[in-house]
């Protein structure tokens, strides 16, 4: 089993990128874990709330005191999305080569979290990294060395519907993603496995920024169409895309506190 330390982690996956090695790269954080759990999330302009947990500031737009957006407000309901979760719980479980699954560590997330993961996963392996890889003091690393990579090779991006891409010219196509991913999760997958059917795409990459979705369409498109690179990028490429989510670690890289920045620990 690999020895998991936070920057050769991601020295491992910017090695597999370089040679053309095709993988799988899913990330389950605290909302992804959340759904898996069974608990309803609201997202609404100022608030987030987990059961029956309401919270003023989810923290994720208030470095700047920036509302979230109508586009990246959602509801996820038990009983309503059942389904959704069924496929989510299906792509956190699957194990299979070159199929990582990022997960939240336990300095993020603290203990009970991080052993409800292992526990539901039956211990560590070699298909799990972190689910924030490419974030906090390794985000730097990931526009020095990573995006250049992606900006090189080009990429099917998979999005939010308001993200600007016309002027981004390594997006070969851009398939919009709404609020609506629990109710209408299929629609979403049928028209990227029917581009790739249809355009017979192999060896290519497809970047991910939907997210739960993004989970879950990746399960479907690997056991599919296993011959090409799928990666979740989260939020680190927003300023790319126009999107205004100002994550505490975007914040600090952009204004060179890179003091500020966390280096994760595996266990």
């Amino acid at each position: 089993m690999r020895n998991k330390i936070f920057r050769e982690e991601f020295s491992y996956f910017l090695d597999k990128f370089k040679s053309k090695n095709n993988f799988n790269l899913l990330r389950f954080s605290d909302g992804e874990m959340f759904i898996l759990q069974n608990k309803e999330i609201i997202l609404k302009s100022e608030t987030i709330k987990v059961q029956d947990v309401v919270e003023s500031k989810d923290g994720w737009y208030s470095d700047n005191n920036i509302p979230r957006p109508d586009y990246d407000q959602k509801h996820f309901h038990p009983i309503k999305h059942s389904l959704f979760r069924d496929s989510l719980v299906n792509s956190f479980l699957y194990n299979s080569s070159n199929f990582y699954r990022g997960i939240s560590c336990k300095c993020c997330v603290g203990d009970i979290s991080w052993d409800w993961q292992m526990e539901n996963l039956d211990g560590d392996s070699d298909t799990l990294t972190w689910s924030n890889l490419f974030l906090n003091s390794n985000y730097p690393l990931f526009l020095k060395e990573f995006y250049p990579e992606i900006i090189k090779r080009k990429a099917y991006f998979i999005g939010n519907e308001q993200a600007k891409t016309s002027s981004l010219p390594w997006v070969k196509k851009h398939f919009k993603v709404g609020v609506d991913i629990f109710s209408n999760y299929q629609k979403y997958i049928d028209e990227v496995k029917s581009f790739i059917s249809e355009n017979n795409v192999n060896n290519e990459v497809f970047l991910f920024s939907a997210s739960s979705l993004s989970n879950v369409m990746q399960y479907e498109l690997h056991k599919s169409f296993p011959n090409n690179t799928y990666i979740d990028i989260g939020t680190t490429l927003s300023h790319e895309f126009g999107i205004p989510v100002l994550r505490g670690y975007i914040y600090d890289t952009f204004n060179n506190n890179l003091n500020n920045l966390q280096t994760c620990t595996w266990n």
